[in-house]
């Protein structure tokens, strides 16, 4: 017994080595641990900030593509209509303008 006290003693006795303890290196790596999770913390933060971002910026580009659709179909049937509408007036013109050349040929020889 004598023996495991005069170890201890001179365990506590010995004077600091140039070359760190264990305690210390485990203090260290307990340190880098500290510092590595607190940059992955701040990592993490700064990441969940630019997805709301992201994730904000999709909802308003889906918004913009519903209003798209709808602006773009009533675009459509504008057109339609317009279109539509110039058959019609072109239809009639050819209907006048062949009536204008066919009833004084018509009515010149009967």
């Amino acid at each position: 017994m004598s023996n495991q006290n005069s170890n201890y003693i001179a365990l506590q006795e010995r004077p600091n080595m140039s070359g760190p303890t264990s305690t210390e290196q485990i203090q260290d790596t307990v340190n880098q641990t500290i510092n590595v999770m607190k940059d992955n913390v701040q990592k993490m933060a700064v990441r969940d900030d630019q997805l709301n971002r992201l994730e904000e910026g999709a909802n308003n580009l889906a918004e913009s593509a519903g209003q798209f659709r709808q602006q773009s179909q009533q675009v459509k049937k504008r057109m339609w209509v317009k279109n539509t509408k110039m058959k019609v007036c072109l239809a009639i013109g050819i209907i006048v303008l062949i009536a204008v050349i066919v009833i004084p040929l018509v009515v010149h020889f009967t």
